[in-house]
């Protein structure tokens, strides 16, 4: 099938007016767990580099911020391949993140290399609790920016268009893991745009960011290498 993942369709919900609809849509923090430990490393599609990158999902480094909301961070850190002149190892950025079903996905800091965190007065919201294909979640006034993410499609792995031709190799959850994973594609827009997280993002249920390709970035990131450990 085109899709692994199939559109709830609309159902009659509303207190006090029986039957009229409201559309579901998927359940984003499906896609964005923190509750558990991760580990990735990615490789570029589009370029040779003489490095990848490492992510960590540690739940034990979890923050509770003074309005209550719980943020994790995601570490990447850069790990030069074998050999590699002039390259050296070191952190490159980490993302601190939240999801629940009441606010969504969001990210509410970044800190770049060694340099300080940057805390939103508000948050970039990557995604509303529940979204149907092709809806938006909006974010003002985050680092200067108003950012707008569109939950563009699900994607698969080695997936199809509806003629029966393979997605272009900068869309689709293609990985380099040897499972069969599905995708939310989130595309991220600011205003002034530019901004270093506006993007493409792929968000794989059970392992949160699997792909990106980001402003500034050389080519598209995916995973080719995932680890799960349980934090109980």
């Amino acid at each position: 099938m085109y899709r692994s993942l199939i559109l709830s369709a609309l159902v009659a919900l509303t207190a006090g007016c029986p039957g009229t609809p409201t559309p579901i849509g998927f359940t984003m923090r499906d896609f964005f767990p923190i509750d558990n430990g991760r580990e990735w490393a990615f490789g570029n599609l589009d370029v040779e580099l003489d490095y990848t990158i490492d992510g960590l999902l540690d739940p034990t480094a979890a923050e509770t911020l003074e309005s209550g909301v719980i943020i994790q961070p995601l570490v990447y850190t850069k790990v030069c391949n074998e050999g590699a002149e002039g390259c050296i190892d070191g952190p490159l950025y980490t993302l601190w993140m939240s999801q629940d079903s009441v606010d969504g996905v969001a990210l509410w800091a970044y800190s770049e290399a060694d340099g300080e965190r940057v805390l939103f007065d508000s948050p970039l919201k990557l995604a509303n609790p529940k979204m149907g294909l092709g809806e938006t979640a909006t974010s003002v006034e985050v680092d200067g920016h108003t950012f707008t993410s569109t939950f563009l499609d699900i994607e698969g792995d080695h997936q199809l268009d509806r003629d029966g031709n393979p997605l272009a190799p900068e869309l689709g959850c293609d990985q380099g893991v040897q499972v069969e994973w599905t995708c939310a594609h989130l595309l991220v827009e600011s205003e002034p745009a530019g901004h270093w997280l506006a993007g493409d993002y792929w968000a794989s249920a059970g392992w949160n960011i699997v792909a990106w390709n980001r402003a500034g970035d050389d080519g598209k990131w995916r995973t080719i290498r995932a680890d799960y450990s349980d934090s109980e």
